[in-house]
């Protein structure tokens, strides 16, 4: 199974501690394709190691991890740091792009894609449900009164 998580803002542009929303889907993988994914990392993994002489200004740093009954390996580096890398986030987003349903998380992946020059068409999101509004007329007191009493109703039916 691989998990996607799209958030809808940057994170890094955040100053502090803040919940950002995302859009969310799992895709179930066949034993195939995850030994194909498994060998991708591996590849990956034992790349050497870039020899600092690259500087990156912009991009996408990737993360991710190989768990086993033998051990837990890590991997976190550029994408363009080797080609080894490259070709297993490709892999990653070509295979959530083409199996997983939800628009939002589509079109990540494809913004993500351009940082490896791979191009997936944006969708056209849905519509957005309409939006309610409540006019509350009448005095400040019997403005709070009104919210107080929607808040204990709110209580109760918890």
């Amino acid at each position: 199974m691989i998990s996607i998580v799209a958030l809808t803002e940057q994170f890094w542009a955040q100053k502090g501690d803040v919940y950002l929303t995302s859009a969310r889907e799992q895709v179930q993988v066949s034993t195939s394709v995850f030994e194909e994914l498994s060998g991708l990392f591996q590849k990956a993994h034992n790349a050497p190691e870039p020899d600092g002489r690259n500087t990156f200004c912009d991009g996408m740093l990737s993360d991710s991890c190989l768990v086993s009954r033998a051990a837990t390996l890590r991997l976190s580096v550029h994408v363009s740091a080797h080609q080894a890398n490259a070709a297993l986030i490709a892999r990653l987003i070509d295979l959530a792009w083409h199996t997983g349903k939800l628009t939002r998380v589509r079109n990540a992946l494809a913004q993500a894609a351009l940082y490896l020059e791979i191009k997936y068409p944006l969708q056209e999101l849905p519509s957005e449900g309409p939006v309610s509004r409540l006019a509350i007329l009448g005095t400040a007191e019997e403005k709070r009164d009104y919210l107080d009493m929607l808040k204990r109703q709110k209580k109760d039916g918890d």
